[in-house]
């Protein structure tokens, strides 16, 4: 009797064991993935404030739907970036990109306002960085 409630024990610790190591495989998942959604954005920012459309233009051209989806720690996309430092010309890159992904049907189920209305962390849209200037 006493063996099998031994054997149980040791059961129970190993599991025990195995889910502490998976939850921390997840973390390290999750942190992984967050330094690289942070490279992405310091990237994408790099780009967009070198004020060089010509590269601007065919990094957005070569993300595609996804550019919309590059964010920081603060919720902010390209749209939050073009608006806060009045890049019009970007934001005019941005807006035929996205008439060009409707047109293509690529848009991923969203709507206009997906784009134009995406809030950040503390609820702002491009269009309060916009009028903020």
């Amino acid at each position: 009797m006493e063996e099998v409630e031994k054997e149980r024990e040791r059961e129970e610790e190993e599991k025990r064991r195995e889910e502490g190591r998976e939850g921390l495989s997840q973390s390290r998942v999750e942190e992984r993935e967050e330094e690289a959604s942070w490279l992405e954005w310091e990237k994408m920012k790099g780009i967009v404030l070198s004020g060089m459309l010509g590269e601007i233009k065919r990094y957005i051209d070569g993300k595609g739907n996804d550019i919309f989806k590059i964010k920081n720690g603060l919720g902010q996309n390209i749209m939050h970036l073009a608006s806060a430092k009045d890049y019009a010309k970007v934001l005019q890159l941005l807006l035929d990109k996205i008439r060009e992904l409707f047109a293509e049907g690529a848009n991923q189920g969203l709507v206009l306002s997906d784009y134009l209305d995406v809030m950040t962390n503390h609820k702002w849209t491009p269009l309060h960085y916009a009028a903020k200037n």
